[in-house]
C-alpha cells in the first residue's frame, strides 16, 4: 500500500508527500483522530515513503524497503505502543536507545508511537529530551486520540495533522477546501513557523475571491473559537464542530485569538485594496506572529 491507494485525508497525504519528495522532512508530526487504523496507514506508508526515496514522494511497493515495511519487519522503523493503559516510561528509554544506533537500511530511524496520548507524564518528559534534540535524520510520529492529552512542550515541537476516520472520507471539494483550511487555522494559533503555513495558504488562496473566502471562514473560526474560550455558546456558527472547537479552544488564550482575528481583518482590507492575494496572506501570518512574540517578551520582563 501507498499515499495513492488510501481513501482520504488527501490535504494530508499530499503534504506528506511532497516533503517525502523534497526531502524536507520534520522531526516530529502528531497525527490527531479517531480513526485508530487511518492514523497507522497513514504514518506506516509515510515512513515507507521516506525509506524508499522515490522521487515522487511515494512509496513504490516493490523496492526492498517497501517489501519489508510491508511484512512488518523494516529494521529501521521503531513501532511502540501502550501495553495495558498506558506507555511506560521503559518503553520510551528503550526506543530511544534504538534512536541513537545507526539505521541499518537507510539513512534514517523512524519510530511511530501509537496511542502517543497514553504515555505517562514522565513518559513523556522523557520523549521531549529526544524531540528538543533530535538526533541525525530521526523521524517520530505520534499517533493522538487527542493531542491535548500530549504536554504542550510535547505539540509546539512537533506538526499536527488531523486525520479524519473512515466514515468522514467522503468529502465535497468545499469541504475538503474548509478541513484544510481547519488544519491550517490549527497551525496558525499553535505558532507553525511562517515557512510552513504560508505554502498551505497559498494552496487555497490563488486570486484575491479566494482569498477573501478562506479569510471569512479562518475569521469565522477563531471567533467561534474565541466565544468558546469565553465560556459562550451563543452565536457560534460552526456548532457541527463543537469538539473540535472545544479541543482548540482549551489550549490557547483568547489575546492570542485575538491577535488573529485582527491581523485576519487586516489582510482582508488589504486585499479590498487589491494588494496581492500572497501577499496578503503572508503579511498576515507574519504579523501575527510578531504580535504574539513582542506580547511574550513584554510578559516576560
Amino acid at each position: 500500500m501507498a499515499f495513492k491507494d488510501i481513501a482520504g485525508n488527501k490535504p494530508t497525504t499530499d503534504r506528506l508527500r511532497e516533503s517525502a519528495a523534497d526531502g524536507s522532512v520534520f522531526h516530529a508530526y502528531i497525527f490527531e483522530g479517531a480513526g485508530d487504523d487511518v492514523k497507522r496507514k497513514i504514518a506506516w506508508n509515510f515512513a515507507k515513503a521516506i525509506l524508499c526515496g522515490s522521487k515522487d514522494g511515494d512509496a513504490c511497493d516493490d523496492c526492498p524497503s517497501c517489501r519489508k515495511a510491508d511484512h512488518g519487519n523494516h529494521e529501521d522503523i521503531i513501532y511502540i505502543t501502550a501495553e495495558g493503559a498506558s506507555i511506560k516510561d521503559e518503553v520510551v528509554e528503550w526506543m530511544q536507545g534504538r534512536l541513537k544506533k545507526k539505521p541499518l537500511e537507510g539513512n534514517r530511524n523512524i519510530a511511530i508511537i501509537d496511542k502517543a496520548d497514553t504515555m505517562t507524564l514522565r513518559a513523556q518528559n522523557r520523549l521531549l529530551k529526544t524531540l528538543e534534540e533530535p538526533c541525525g535524520g530521526n523521524v517520530i510520529m505520534l499517533l493522538s486520540e487527542n493531542a491535548g492529552n500530549l504536554t504542550s512542550t510535547i505539540r509546539s515541537r512537533c506538526i499536527l495533522h488531523r486525520i479524519r476516520g473512515e466514515a468522514k472520507n467522503l468529502m465535497t471539494d468545499e469541504q475538503a477546501v474548509k478541513y484544510s483550511l481547519m488544519e491550517t487555522a490549527s497551525g496558525i494559533v499553535s505558532g507553525r513557523p511562517l515557512y510552513e503555513l504560508a505554502p498551505r495558504l497559498a494552496e487555497i488562496g490563488k486570486n484575491r475571491e479566494e482569498a477573501l473566502l478562506i479569510l471569512d471562514i479562518l475569521e469565522i473560526w477563531f471567533r467561534d473559537m474565541l466565544l468558546v474560550c469565553c465560556g459562550s455558546q451563543v452565536g457560534i456558527a460552526n456548532a457541527d464542530q463543537g469538539d473540535a472547537l472545544a479541543r482548540e479552544a482549551r489550549l490557547h488564550r483568547p489575546a492570542d485569538l485575538m491577535i488573529i482575528i485582527k491581523n485576519i481583518e487586516k489582510a482582508k482590507k488589504d486585499l479590498n485594496m487589491n494588494i496581492n492575494a500572497g501577499y496578503a496572506l503572508k503579511s498576515m501570518l507574519l504579523g501575527i506572529q510578531e504580535e504574539k512574540d513582542d506580547k511574550s517578551c513584554r510578559h516576560q520582563v
